[in-house]
């Protein structure tokens, strides 16, 4: 088991507290998005049908890390798989402990947000891979982006549905 001195663990619990920052500001939007866009479902003078409220976070690498590339994404991982519209299926800003504590993971000790836990323990393929705890200590930032969809249906006879 990797042991980290007291910096790189500040800097672990640091990166964990601006997560849950992050998850806190998602649920804001997502039930935000999600009054304003049922409302205009419930309306009938409104054609949208359905609507789907999506975040995508990139962790990009620190600019004076020696893996630093000028002109280049330097994309540590993503994950592009958050639903917003649905937060009650959601892991985000539930006030739980996500760590595991029986496995002996360097940081097993320190408690842990979804988005924390995600990224050190969830693998998704090369562009949403999990990381080590040594590449968590080399985010420098943290893109959002929070996609919002409309979905409206038009019957071929030419009449929108409100589905």
């Amino acid at each position: 088991m990797q042991k980290f001195n007291a910096e790189a663990m500040a800097s672990l619990v640091k990166l964990n507290e601006r997560l849950k920052k992050i998850e806190r500001k998602l649920c804001e939007v997502g039930r935000q998005e999600s009054a304003r866009l049922n409302a205009r479902i419930e309306d009938h003078n409104d054609h949208l049908s359905d609507y789907e409220i999506e975040a995508e976070l990139y962790y990009y690498l620190k600019e004076d890390d020696p893996k630093y590339q000028e002109d280049e994404d330097n994309i540590l991982t993503k994950r592009t798989w958050i639903s917003l519209k649905h937060l009650e299926h959601t892991q985000l800003d539930d006030g739980e402990d996500h760590r595991l504590i029986n496995i002996g993971y360097p940081f097993s000790e320190m408690e842990q947000v979804w988005l924390f836990h995600d990224l050190w323990d969830h693998d998704f393929g090369p562009e949403q891979r999990a990381l080590t705890a040594r590449e968590m200590l080399q985010i420098g930032q943290i893109g959002v982006e929070i996609i919002v969809r409309h979905q409206m249906l038009l019957d071929v006879d030419g009449t929108w549905s409100n589905v």
